[in-house]
């Protein structure tokens, strides 16, 4: 069975927008980003500089990204 991503990565240039897609990445994000994250709908606003640290953390937990 194909791995289905739990969370999507948009680059938007100077930001990037991470959307949970499944619960477990909701929970992820809930738990790592920090209370007073900038929101954009459903999806948290990450400056370009944190965005690797992020992704790299989400795939070391087990988490598939789009």
């Amino acid at each position: 069975m194909e791995n289905l991503p739990d969370a999507m990565l948009e680059n938007h240039g100077s930001i990037t927008l991470l959307r949970p897609l499944t619960l477990k990445a909701r929970h992820w994000c809930a738990e790592h980003l920090p209370d007073d994250a900038q929101h954009f709908g459903e999806a948290t606003v990450v400056e370009a500089r944190y965005v690797q640290d992020i992704a790299l953390g989400m795939l070391a937990d087990g988490l598939v990204l789009a």
